[in-house]
């Protein structure tokens, strides 16, 4: 399965192009916006979005641990001809799902995809969430990608030598239209060649045939024919008993035959496209083998990618509205008949450009009657039309390809003077178009055969993820530990010993049995497991006497309002919500800070220190304001003597001045 999401605005759609491909492992680099880690025992891997969307590795990753851990996730389904083959679809476009949040997509599909292979495809991204945007021919799609490199020429053949299939389009372009002309492709590719090695490999090393060994050498086939490219033999060790070792001579005659096929295909088609003159541009991955390149003409372009030129083309389809260039895909040929007739069909589409225009057909009935629909001479489906009528009158039915290649039917009414109305609700005729694609009980066993798959494989990331922590937890518990300076030395030669022994451990198939052996482990660490307990109770205790200071002077100063005191109280809250989650041993020691606690001292000792300077400066306050208070009663008391002094005067001198007045009245 080839795979390329495009980089494309917010709310575009991306594109994948569904072909038949196999497994392998790919390191994208910075470069190209995506890199891939290994640890140095190449155990596991740290993958980007970029790596984890590349098909070859969709699956389990088969390495030398997981082999036979669950069954081997399939990344081909080259002619969807079984149940099987739509289940392992829908496996990895749920995959792809998870990986890249797909929502609305552009899907390029081969050549050879029928009208009812486009719904069921529908019919899965649609289980899954996905809008289904367009589907257009994967060679087309190629030709669209070519047209914006620009300096195409009016006319152009592209070879794609893909892995199930080689295809061949032909296409225009003039006035900035791209148009489709005729696409020709045969069954034979990549995966004739490797299946060929693979036969060969399974029977000189006297392998048993089965899922098991072939997924095994699948992953060493794209390296084995880089060499052979460029040398004349090629000796690859597998595990100690299995070597693959082949020459360029026995490779040759052993693809012989399908390679004939391929060249006599190749000039067939570009003799029909104009001879020597006609532009060729090559695309897919067998095209890079030195036995194909062998074949082709020696002016053939290579300005695409080879891998990625189609799902970038799938891209720019859905943004071709908002561009100079008109592009126009061809559907099958579709033909209709009336069910029980014995006459042939009546062409409907021949090659016609999607989206296509409606046509409409017209029948005079007065009974239910239905229309059989062929694609490619193949009976794809039927269209059933209700009538209610005492004479036959007439019904008319508007065919049309939709933008995913699809044929559609729905009512178009007729007046009585025979003229068409459009495109809507008739008044005598009910339609009810039933094409083949999925029954919802096969959608339901398909959703619950990959719901099944889905659980071992969660189950199996939840072991590595489980595995992978605690490797690395022992691998820096050494470096941990001397947070604690020299209160855990001499322990440094158990951490490495049980470190060693857990990584080369056997995989656990199960999680319980990852915990039982996490248990098993950790009991090995015992020592240092009681030591971290002694030490957390010490902490503790350290922290409950550093609370009951901090309380005893909260309860002091319980009337008290200081900045500082309120500082306290919120610093108390913050040590016992640490207080609740702290926990020292081994799993947990990572991320404890030795700093934590000490820091919660100084700001303590800082904030205790801080209220009693601020409940005396608060005291001396008061005293100064009561003695100022004093000293303000003073001063009114004395004032007030001193009026009453003066009143008492002022009464004394009235009374002396009365009795002399009298004399001199007695006088007179």
């Amino acid at each position: 399965m080839r795979l390329c999401r495009a980089l494309l605005p917010a709310g575009r759609a991306a594109a994948v192009c569904l072909q038949s491909a196999r497994s392998g492992r790919h390191k994208a680099r910075s470069r190209e916006k995506g890199t891939m880690l290994e640890d140095e025992m190449n155990r596991r891997a740290i993958r980007t979005v970029v790596d984890l969307l590349s098909p070859r590795l969709f699956g389990n990753c088969i390495r030398v641990d997981n082999r036979r851990s669950i069954q081997a996730r399939q990344r081909k389904f080259p002619m969807l001809r079984t149940d099987e083959d739509y289940r392992h679809m829908f496996m990895f476009l749920g995959y792809l799902k998870r990986m890249a949040n797909l929502r609305h997509v552009s899907f390029a599909v081969p050549h050879w995809y029928t009208d009812t292979h486009r719904r069921k495809l529908v019919d899965l991204a649609t289980m899954l969430d996905i809008e289904v945007e367009s589907i257009v021919r994967d060679v087309a799609a190629t030709s669209l990608c070519l047209v914006k490199q620009g300096h195409v020429a009016p006319a152009f053949v592209i070879l794609d030598f893909g892995y199930s299939k080689t295809t061949a389009g032909h296409f225009s372009f003039k006035n900035n239209v791209l148009k489709v002309e005729r696409i020709a492709e045969i069954a034979v590719g990549a995966r004739d060649f490797d299946d060929k090695l693979i036969s060969h490999f399974i029977q000189r090393n006297k392998l048993e045939d089965n899922t098991y060994w072939r997924e095994v050498l699948m992953s060493k086939i794209d390296y084995l024919k880089t060499i052979l490219n460029t040398t004349d033999s090629v000796r690859l060790h597998v595990d100690e008993d299995v070597v693959l070792e082949i020459s360029k001579e026995e490779y040759d005659r052993m693809i012989s035959e399908d390679l004939a096929r391929i060249k006599v295909f190749v000039d067939e088609q570009l003799c029909s496209g104009g001879g020597e003159k006609v532009v060729v541009e090559v695309v897919g991955g067998n095209s890079n083998n030195y036995a194909v390149k062998a074949i082709l003409p020696k002016n053939v372009g290579r300005s695409l990618n080879p891998s990625e030129s189609t799902a970038l083309g799938c891209s720019l389809v859905s943004l071709i509205k908002r561009s100079k260039v008109t592009f126009r895909d061809i559907s099958s040929t579709y033909s209709i008949k009336l069910k029980g007739s014995t006459v042939k069909p009546s062409m409907l589409f021949n090659a016609q450009e999607v989206p296509s225009d409606s046509v409409n057909v017209t029948y005079k009935k007065k009974e239910d009657f239905a229309i059989e629909v062929f694609e490619n001479e193949t009976l794809i489906g039927e269209v059933r039309i209700k009538v209610k009528a005492e004479e036959p009158v007439p019904v008319t039915i508007a065919f049309s390809i939709n933008r995913r290649g699809l044929l559609e039917a729905c009512s178009a009414h007729r007046d009585a003077d025979g003229g068409a109305e459009g495109a809507k609700a008739p008044s005598h005729g009910e339609i009810s178009v039933n094409m083949m694609s999925f029954s919802h009980e096969e959608l339901d066993a398909i959703k619950r055969y990959e719901d099944e798959f889905r659980v071992k494989e969660i189950e199996t990331e939840r072991i590595k993820a489980k595995r992978t922590e605690f490797e690395t937890l022992l691998m820096g518990l050494d470096q941990n530990l001397r947070k604690f300076g020299d209160e855990f030395v001499g322990y440094k030669d158990l951490i490495n010993v049980t470190a060693d022994e857990l990584l080369c451990y056997r995989s656990s198939k199960t999680l319980s049995e990852e915990e039982a052996i996490h248990t098993e482990f950790l009991d090995r660490l015992r020592p240092i497991t009681e030591r971290l307990s002694a030490l957390e109770a010490r902490i503790r205790s350290e922290i409950d006497e550093m609370k009951k200071r901090a309380r005893a002077v909260t309860t002091k100063y319980s009337k008290l309002y200081t900045p500082g005191l309120y500082q306290l109280r919120g610093e108390l809250f913050m040590i016992e919500k640490w207080e609740d989650t702290f926990q020292l041993n081994v799993e947990t020691i990572v991320s404890y800070d030795p700093e934590s606690v000490e820091t919660f001292k100084k700001r303590v000792s800082g904030l205790l220190e801080r209220v009693d300077a601020e409940a005396a400066e608060k005291q001396r306050e008061e005293e100064v304001a009561e003695r100022e208070k004093a000293a303000q009663a003073e001063r009114a008391r004395h004032a007030e003597q001193e009026a009453k002094c003066a009143a008492e005067s002022q009464e004394k001198g009235s009374a002396a001045s009365m009795p002399e007045a009298g004399a001199e009245q007695n006088v007179s």
